[in-house]
Parts: structure tokens; sequence; C-alpha cells
């Protein structure tokens, strides 16, 4: 009888390393596929440099200069590969030893993570934990979109071994590996930076939404009320850029000034020139003309969206009954937004843009009866997020009024 038909109604026992409670990480199997990848490509590199010398016409220098780009290539493949290959020798195999199974939606996700060669004790390990959904495109594709994130940094303890323990909000969607054109997994990612070798671990882990009998309230409570504490005792830090300040009127002005997010900013931007160097080879070469419609509009909306994170700032004030939203780009105001205090029934926080295994978020107004206004989109750190979302919720006194009621 396999797994699936013991548990039909409990999928997170119907792989056998979730069931055993024990979910393991190697670097093997990159390590060898990048070697044997980096001989291949390496050879073929090898081969064609030698056929330089017999490179004749008008169009030699330019041909010379595409096939000297296979050993550049190759190396950056041979480079990755031989870090693979020493994390492999370093670290050995992962393991992810979970608390309990699984991990559940409104409750937690605990454990401990080893490697075969303890790390060592008291090191700082950034821990990520990512919900990603893979979906059908409109084009037939399957593409990943990261939908939650959360992170956190530990410590080892005295045997090299990592603590993980993180709070899975309610709102949060439940692993589902069927159907295939819209499956929700969840990773956890374990690393630090080292020389020379550094470590990263992921890890697929089982998180389901548990009826009341199997859900586990002790370590919800306790993860629950540490990350209240965390957002309570949270500070803006130096490497943040949003400020929370009160003006001479009393007023509390929450800021998010340009470019606070340096590296999606400047990824972005090297995607539109990557983009646009697309669609002015598309125009000289006289392509097809669906092709000179598509591409020049999706390079106009990339470049929109690149103006918006270089040089776009939101400015949120609360006083005086109201809050005002205005958003600016290059300090030219281009969008504002008033509403009485009266009307927020909540100030929460939610996803926003991501990059990478990094959901950002961004700040929410629930207004009773009417939509959900969205600002300030692009904050890295979950804590952060919430921490303002409070600072919002006491600035228009929402906490008094559920006092009250």
């Amino acid at each position: 009888m396999n797994l699936r038909t013991a548990h039909p109604d409990q999928p997170w026992l119907w792989r056998a390393d979730w069931a055993a409670g024990e979910i393991h990480s190697s670097p093997k199997a990159k390590a060898i596929g990048l070697s044997l990848l980096a001989i291949f490509w390496n050879v073929c590199a090898l081969a064609a440099v030698g056929t330089v010398p017999n490179i004749t016409g008008p169009d030699r220098t330019k041909t010379i200069a595409w096939i000297m780009a296979f050993p550049a290539i190759g190396l950056g493949i041979l480079l990755t590969a031989v870090r693979a290959l020493l994390q492999w020798r370093e670290y050995g195999e992962s393991r992810f030893l979970l608390k309990s199974v699984p991990g559940s939606i409104g409750g937690a996700l605990a454990g401990e993570v080893r490697c075969l060669h303890p790390l060592p004790p008291m090191r700082a390990v950034e821990l990520r934990l990512t919900c990603i959904n893979s979906a059908r495109q409109i084009d037939g594709k399957i593409a990943d979109q990261p939908i939650w994130s959360d992170q956190a940094e530990v410590s080892t303890d005295a045997d090299g071994g990592i603590p993980v323990a993180f709070y899975i909000p309610p709102e949060c969607r439940p692993t589902a590996t069927e159907p295939l054109d819209n499956r929700v997994t969840w990773k956890l990612i374990a690393s630090f930076t080292a020389n020379p070798v550094s470590y990263r671990a992921k890890f697929e882990v089982p998180i389901f939404k548990l009826n009341g009998t199997l859900s586990r309230p002790a370590d919800t409570v306790q993860l629950r009320a540490l990350r209240d504490a965390r957002v309570k005792a949270f500070e803006t830090p130096e490497p943040s850029r949003i400020r929370v300040t009160l003006t001479d009127d009393g007023s509390t002005e929450i800021f998010f000034p340009a470019f606070r997010n340096p590296g999606v900013a400047l990824w972005v931007t090297a995607f539109l020139v990557v983009w646009s160097g697309v669609t002015f080879i598309i125009f000289k070469y006289n392509a097809p003309l669906i092709f000179k419609i598509v591409w020049p509009l999706f390079d106009m909306l990339i470049g929109i969206w690149t103006m918006f994170l270089l040089f776009g700032s939101t400015a949120v004030v609360i006083g005086r009954g109201e809050m005002t939203i205005v958003s600016r780009l290059i300090g030219i105001p281009v969008r504002r937004r008033r509403l009485a205090v009266s009307e927020i029934s909540e100030i929460g926080t939610g996803a926003g843009m991501y990059a990478g295994n990094t959901v950002y978020r961004r700040i929410q107004v629930h207004r009773t009866g009417k939509d959900t206004l969205n600002f300030g989109d692009g904050i890295p750190d979950s804590i952060e997020a919430e921490w303002i979302a409070s600072k919002i919720t006491q600035a228009i006194g929402l906490e008094n009024r559920e006092d009250q009621s």
C-alpha cells in the first residue's frame, strides 16, 4: 500500500521524507551536473577557438568576437561548478528535522537544520521561507511567482544546528501539488556567507491547513507573541530609508523615498536596457508587425515601472481626521488620494512586487464597503511592514475604536 492510499486525507504524508519528518538537501547532484556541463561546454569552446586562425572574410572580426564569448561563458560555468564542489566537500548533505508534520497555516513551521559536517557554533544564519505559486501563463508556459515570504536571522547552537521557527499567517495558501498547472509549494532556504565556501541549503516543506484536532495552538501562540513583540520593539534600522515622523502640527507622516530598493531598481534598469536593445534590433531589421507593436508596448510599461523605482516617492500624512497619500515622480505630484479616517476599517500589509525568493510587502488600507488602497510597495522586511502598519493604526485611532467596541 502506498502512502497516498494509506493517508487519503493527509497529503503531507504522501511523501516519504515529509512523513518521516526529515527533509534532505544535497549539493551533490548540482555539483556533478555543473561539472559535466563545464567539461562539455569548455571542450566545445576550445574546439571553436581552434577554428579562429582559419576564419577569413569581411566579418572576421565580428565572428571572432562571437567565438571568444564561448570560453568566457565556459569560465563562468567552471567557477560555479568549482564552488558547488567545494560546498559539497565542506558541508555535505543537510537535513531539516521538522518538530511536527506538517507546518500549518495560521500556525507554525518549526524544526532544526543539521549538516553532515557540523557548522561552527554561534554562526549567524539567514533563513527565508517562501510560498511559490507555479501557474500556467497565457503563452502556455509554467511560471513561478513568489506570493509570500518571511525571513529571520538565527544563530547555530553549540552542536552546529540551525533552529527554525516561522509563524504562518492565516491568509497564506497551503501546499497544493495538484493541478500541475497551478501548484503551490513552500521553500525553506538556509544560508550564510563564509570564506572560502558559503553555505546554502534549500528544502521543500509541507505547509497545510489543519483542522482543530490536528493544530498545535501552543507553538502558534508562542510564535505569534514573539512576532508581536518584535513588531512592537522594532525601530527603523539604519539600512531602511522609510521614515515615520511627527510634523509640527502633531500629524504622523510616513515617507517612502525614491530609490529605496537599489538592488531591484538597478536590476530592472538593466533589464530595460536589454529589452530596449531588442526593440532597436526589431525595427532595424524590419521584424514582423506584431513584434513592432508588442515589444515597444512592453518597453514603455517597463520604462514607466523603472522610472517609479528610481524616482518615485510616496508621502502619507495622518492628521485632522483624514489620511492623505501623495505619490510623486521626480518630486512632482502625480496622484493624490484623500480619505476620512472614519471610513478606514483596518490597516494591514500585503504581498507586493517580488525579486528572487523575496516577496516585498506593501501597506493596505481597508475601507468599509469600498475597495482596498495600496501604497509603499517594496518593503523587504515583513516585521518593518507590520510596524509601519501599526504606527498608522495608532495614528488614526483604530486601536481605541476597537477597545470601545
